[in-house]
C-alpha cells in the first residue's frame, strides 16, 4: 500500500512540473540568442538551426500551458472554455517569441554587427580575432538583458493585446 502511495505522490508532482521552466529544457529557448552572438562565426545552416529550436520549443511550450495552468487555477472550468485555452496558448506564443526570437536577436545583431564594425577599423588585428571578440561581445550581454527584456514585454503585453483577450484571475 505504501509503494502505492508514493507512486500517487511522484504522479502529482510529475504533473504539476513545469517542464518548460523549471527543467534544464529551458535552456533551449536561448540556442537562438547563442546562435546570434556567435553570427560571425557560424555556418548559415547552423545559424538557422539556431533559430528552429528555440521556435519549436516556444511552440511546446505554448500548446502545454492551458494544461500547465489547470494544476494552479483554483477554479478548473475557467480553461473547459476553448476561447480561454485559446487566449492562453496566443499569450504564451507571443510572449515568448518576443521575448525569447525576436528581441533579443534583433538586439544581439546589433551589438554584434556594431562590434564587428568597429573592430574592423584595427588594422593590426587578424580577422579570427575580430570576429571572435565580436562573438564574446554580444555572448556576454545576454545575461544583461535577458531581465529588462522580460520586463518590457509584460508591460507591452498588459497595456495592448491582454486588454482585449483577458487570461484567468487566478493565473
Amino acid at each position: 500500500m505504501a509503494g502505492a502511495d508514493s507512486f500517487q505522490l511522484v504522479v502529482r508532482d510529475l504533473e504539476a512540473l513545469d517542464w518548460y521552466r523549471e527543467t534544464p529544457l529551458r535552456k533551449l529557448g536561448y540556442i537562438s540568442q547563442v546562435a546570434e552572438s556567435l553570427r560571425p562565426i557560424l555556418p548559415r545552416w547552423l545559424f538557422a538551426m539556431g533559430y528552429v529550436t528555440p521556435a519549436s520549443y516556444v511552440g511546446a511550450m505554448a500548446m502545454d500551458e492551458p494544461r500547465r495552468m489547470r494544476a494552479h487555477l483554483k477554479d478548473k472550468k475557467v480553461l473547459d472554455a476553448r476561447s480561454t485555452r485559446a487566449r492562453l496558448i496566443l499569450d504564451t506564443a507571443v510572449w515568448q517569441l518576443l521575448s525569447n526570437l525576436i528581441i533579443p536577436g534583433i538586439f544581439l545583431r546589433q551589438v554584434s554587427k556594431r562590434s564587428l564594425h568597429l573592430l574592423s577599423k584595427n588594422r593590426k588585428m587578424n580577422n579570427w580575432a575580430k570576429k571572435s571578440i565580436a562573438c564574446a561581445i554580444p555572448l556576454a550581454t545576454i545575461p544583461i538583458i535577458e531581465r529588462p527584456i522580460d520586463a518590457a514585454v509584460q508591460m507591452g503585453l498588459n497595456s495592448t493585446i491582454r486588454q482585449y483577450w483577458p487570461l484567468p484571475k487566478d493565473r
